[in-house]
């Protein structure tokens, strides 16, 4: 039984025909395990010989298909995540399988168990389905891809032409108040086409911050959107403001290597909006990019919380690169 010790235990292999015997058992109960799902308790008596069958079951597995607004999907990674109540958890890193031209799939486990089953493609996910699976049992279930529709254009401030290229990203609306960079987490993104036009679909219908950047603009607050469960939201028009750039070099004045953790901070002096602190390359090279029009005081710092070692002010004009040198003794 399970509360023998290890020395107890006995090992035995099925001939071609299944059968198998054991042989010197002590008197008592025994647990006889073997193929997946089949275990049995026999009750062994002396000078007797105990006749047990063992019947092998299918693994529990799950079937089903996969589908969004178009119908349904193919090549979508699907997964399955067996709950653990013992951490309170799940356990993930399962095999996966891919749907077939149809949609379908078919995904075995090893154990019964309570499983979270999934799908992704190209970054979306589709809804999660919760399942109990058990031995001989297959069912079946549906997988969907939310449907709903973020879509918009990208256009300049001043005329609006479209901007090409400009990196599209969509984040959870309860960071809205943050720049790109400093939102964590998982995000959606996608890039304008030559019309400045962007579109993300397979949305989860909820409340969503978009983002919109590009190098030569200054970056705008995130735009909050409701997107409605399978259907598009409002179409949005996010126009860019030309920005500028101030380039310079960090030297040490006594020939010494720079410091590891250096920053240069750009602070507007105009009411601009801040962006982020940079790190200079090995070099001592930075540029500060998408930058308002405006006075800007840089900053050198050797960490985010420290005062700065030295400031330097310079004039940014939109489509343009000031210059400015640092020059330090460490």
């Amino acid at each position: 039984m399970k509360d023998r010790p290890p020395l107890d235990k006995h090992d035995a292999l099925a001939d071609q025909q299944g059968r198998f015997r054991f042989e010197g058992l002590s008197a008592e109960a025994w647990e006889l395990t073997g193929p997946p799902g089949a275990s049995v308790v026999a009750t062994v008596k002396a000078g007797e010989t105990t006749a047990v069958t063992l019947v092998a079951r299918s693994k529990p597995r799950v079937r089903g298909r996969v589908t969004d607004a178009s119908g349904p999907v193919a090549g979508v990674e699907v997964s399955a995540d067996m709950q653990f109540a013992l951490l309170g958890g799940w356990l993930t890193g399962f095999d996966k399988v891919t749907t077939d031209a149809n949609g379908q799939f078919d995904l075995e486990q090893e154990a019964p168990g309570h499983y979270r089953v999934g799908g992704r493609q190209a970054g979306t996910s589709t809804r999660s389905v919760d399942i109990d699976l058990e031995w001989d049992a297959a069912p079946w279930v549906e997988l969907r891809f939310p449907g709903g529709i973020v879509r918009g254009r990208v256009v300049e401030a001043d005329g609006g032409a479209p901007v090409a290229g400009a990196t599209v990203a969509l984040a959870s609306a309860a960071k809205a108040a943050l720049p790109l960079k400093l939102v964590g987490g998982k995000k959606r993104t996608t890039t304008t086409d030559a019309e400045g036009r962007f579109e993300l679909q397979r949305v989860p219908g909820m409340e969503w911050a978009v983002y919109v950047v590009e190098d030569r603009h200054v970056e705008p607050p995130s735009v909050r959107v409701d997107v409605p469960e399978d259907a598009a939201a409002r179409e949005l028009v996010v126009a860019l403001q030309r920005a500028g750039s101030v380039r310079g070099r960090v030297s040490a004045l006594n020939g010494a290597p720079l410091p590891k953790g250096l920053l240069v901070r750009a602070v507007g002096l105009d009411a601009q909006p801040d962006v982020g602190a940079i790190t200079p390359e090995q070099d001592g090279s930075f540029e500060c990019r998408q930058l308002a029009p405006g006075r800007w005081r840089c900053e050198l710092a050797t960490s985010s919380e420290a005062p700065a070692l030295q400031t330097r002010e310079a004039t940014v004009i939109a489509g343009e690169v000031a210059e400015v040198e640092f020059a330090v003794t460490f």
